[in-house]
């Protein structure tokens, strides 16, 4: 695949979790495994538009959703996370994406994360893969207030490189994630099934 169109960028942002890593198959087990005992399977095409989403949010509608047991969506975000991280060790980077971040470090752009998971999550996925050969900031759940499909996550990354969204790209495959890009002025690749659609 050619690359030659990353030269024009400043710098570059990636979401995580199905952009970078083929890790949603894991979340979306994770939240199988969370309300199998509330007798019901979570839709998986809806769980897959909602990659990016803080899982605290998603437990949200869940629990409003399925009538859950659940004063504090929190609980039941924990026990989703706790079935996610028994699977971490498995989450692999795509091969393309990995020839993509070897273009842009042999060319000296900078790269960083953008993710709507928590930052103990993202720090485990590029603390023990190739990624942490490549990413200089990540910017998570924890680091802002307003979440995809708001843009302050990826605003977040571009200034810590000094770059304005419209010299920086977003690498995303999520629906909530192209309209945080789109909404902050960014310019997006979309990611399907690994692969950047340049």
């Amino acid at each position: 695949m050619n690359f030659e169109k990353l030269l024009q960028y400043k710098c570059l942002v990636f979401d995580l979790d199905g952009t970078l890593v083929d890790s949603m198959p894991f979340h979306y087990g994770a939240w199988v495994k969370a309300v199998e005992p509330f007798g019901f399977v979570p839709d998986r095409e809806w769980m897959y538009k909602h990659g990016g989403v803080p899982s605290h949010k998603i437990a949200t509608i869940l629990i409003k959703e399925h009538n859950l047991p659940f004063s504090d969506p929190h609980e039941l975000a924990a026990i989703k996370t706790r079935h996610y991280l028994e699977n971490i060790k498995n989450v692999e980077v795509y091969p393309v994406m990995k020839e993509l971040l070897d273009y842009a470090r042999a060319h000296s752009i900078p790269m960083g994360i953008g993710t709507g998971t928590l930052r103990t999550n993202a720090e485990y996925i590029v603390g023990n893969t190739i990624l942490k050969n490549y990413i200089s900031v990540i910017v998570s759940a924890d680091d802002v207030s307003n979440h995809k499909p708001h843009p302050d996550t990826f605003l977040k990354v571009a200034e810590a490189f000094n770059a304005e969204p419209s010299e920086s790209a977003v690498f995303e495959d999520s629906f909530f994630g192209f309209e945080a890009a789109v909404n902050g002025g960014f310019n997006l690749i979309k990611i399907v099934n690994g692969v950047p659609q340049f």
